[in-house]
C-alpha cells in the first residue's frame, strides 16, 4: 500500500541542509549492499536520482514503453496536493511512480521483480536460494520464516542540486523495505521493494 508522507519527496528539495559528499553514510563509512540493492537492484542500473526527482524518465529509457499503465491520484494527508501516481509494467517487474503536482518530477514507489530473466545486483535473480541472498545482501537484522524473507534498509542519495539550490549538495533519505516470497525449494518468487512510512 503507498504511504502519502513518502509521496512528498519533492518537497524535500527545497529544505534539506548541505551534506557530506556523496556514496558515505553519516559516519563515513560506504554505503552497505542492502542499501545498494534497495535503491537501485538492477544489475544493469536504472540510473534515477531522488533528488533530480527523473525515475519515470530512466526507468523508460531502460525498459521502453511499459505494456500496460494504471494511473490514479493519492491525496496528501498534510496538504491540497495530489499527487499523480502510475503504475508502470513491464514483462516480469512492475514499478510504481510518484509524481509532484506538475508532474515536473517522479520518483520510485515501489519495485516488483517476479521474471526470471531480469539479474539484478550481486548475481541475484528470480529463483535465487535464501542462503544466496542473505550471503549477498548482508544484511544487520532480518526476518526469516518458511514463506518470506524481510530486509529493512535507511537509503539516501546525496549530489549537488542544479536546480531548487545551485551548486549545494542536499540529501533526501527514505526508509525501504525489501521483501522476498519464498517457494517450498527455499528459491526466492519475487523481489519487493517498497519505500515505506516511519
Amino acid at each position: 500500500m503507498l504511504k502519502p508522507s513518502i509521496l512528498i519527496l519533492s518537497l524535500l528539495v527545497a529544505c534539506v541542509p548541505p551534506v557530506s559528499p556523496a556514496n558515505e553514510s553519516e559516519d563515513g563509512n560506504e554505503n552497505t549492499r542492502l542499501q545498494e540493492f534497495a535503491f537501485d537492484p538492477f544489475d544493469d542500473p536504472i540510473g534515477h536520482s531522488m533528488v533530480l526527482m527523473n525515475a519515470k524518465t530512466k526507468i523508460i529509457e531502460r525498459f521502453g514503453p511499459p505494456i500496460n499503465v494504471d494511473s490514479w491520484e493519492l491525496p496528501d494527508r498534510t496538504s491540497d496536493a495530489v499527487f499523480p501516481i502510475n503504475s508502470l509494467e513491464y514483462d516480469g517487474i512492475v514499478f510504481v511512480v510518484g509524481e509532484n503536482e506538475g508532474q515536473t518530477g517522479s520518483w520510485i514507489q515501489s519495485i516488483a521483480v517476479t521474471g526470471d530473466s531480469h539479474l539484478l545486483k550481486f548475481g541475484l535473480a528470480i529463483g535465487s536460494k535464501r542462503d544466496d541472498i542473505i550471503a549477498a545482501l548482508d544484511p544487520e537484522y532480518f526476518l526469516n520464516t518458511e514463506n518470506q524473507l524481510r530486509m529493512t534498509a535507511d537509503i539516501w542519495e546525496e549530489r549537488t542540486d542544479t536546480e531548487y539550490r545551485p551548486g549545494e549538495v542536499v540529501r533526501l533519505d527514505s526508509h525501504i523495505e525489501l521483501n522476498l516470497d519464498i517457494d517450498e525449494n527455499d528459491s526466492v518468487t519475487k523481489f519487493f521493494i517498497e519505500a515505506i512510512e516511519l
